[in-house]
């Protein structure tokens, strides 16, 4: 286990830790303030304050020593299994591959005209210890400035790889959930948007398809209502500095 694998568990170990510690100081606390202001209305003013300061420095110590140590026990398989589902696996280095700066060819697809050809760019890094991929784009739509940015992670609790775009034409978020092969080359996401054209949501599937470490393609298809697939997006990116292993496999 790396440093930084030990230092994350550490931090997660103290943040449970300091969780259960709070909660049984509060509710301690809750429980001593109700008596303090019992106090409070049959003695003296100076004197029930001498007596609060008192208790709390003196009196109260040892007892919340003693129900820390003696206070709400996790369960060690529990405690194993949250740290499991806190931590990155073989699902979130798959997306190593898609880390880097690249070059974009778009394609939009319009029912009945042919289609449109921008470029763009790319700049993807992985971040929160390589829990989540966040790729910003940047380029021209319809002669407009285009920005966007997606974050793509994988939910160890639900089991599916999760993506989120947003951009500069909308002020709605795209949210999908997908799969991996086991290559960890083809994800496949599905998901529900609102679509402007016809004023109703409509689901979509995307398909990204990692040819080699230099280039992937990126698809989005529009779902009909009758189940027929409409293609509306065509991406093809390509690394900005090719990696050495994939020279020569274009």
């Amino acid at each position: 286990m790396t440093n930084t694998r030990l230092l994350t568990l550490g931090i997660a170990l103290l943040g449970v830790a300091l969780f259960i510690s709070n909660q049984a100081v509060a509710q301690e606390h809750g429980e001593k303030k109700h008596d303090h202001g019992h106090e409070h209305k049959h003695g003296d003013a100076h004197a029930d304050e001498h007596q609060h300061g008192h208790e709390h420095g003196v009196g109260q110590k040892g007892e919340h020593g003693h129900e820390h140590a003696g206070g709400p026990e996790m369960d060690p398989a529990r405690m194993a299994e949250m740290m499991k589902l806190m931590m990155p696996n073989e699902h979130h280095h798959k997306m190593k591959s898609l880390a880097g700066n690249w070059d974009l060819t778009v394609k939009m697809f319009m029912p009945g005209a042919p289609p449109t050809e921008s470029k763009a760019t790319s700049k993807a890094e992985l971040i929160m210890g390589g829990r989540y991929l966040l790729d910003r784009v940047e380029g021209s739509f319809m002669g407009m400035p285009f920005e966007g940015m997606s974050l793509m992670g994988f939910d160890n609790h639900k089991k599916v790889y999760t993506s989120h775009w947003i951009d500069n034409m909308g002020t709605y978020a795209l949210t999908s959930t997908g799969t991996c092969d086991d290559s960890g080359k083809v994800y496949t996401f599905t998901g529900v948007s609102y679509d402007p054209m016809s004023g109703r949501d409509a689901k979509f599937r995307q398909v990204m398809n990692v040819i080699n470490d230099n280039k992937y393609t990126h698809e989005m298809f529009m779902i009909n209502p009758d189940g027929q697939e409409t293609k509306a997006m065509e991406i093809l990116a390509t690394r900005q500095t090719e990696t050495p292993r994939a020279k020569g496999h274009k």
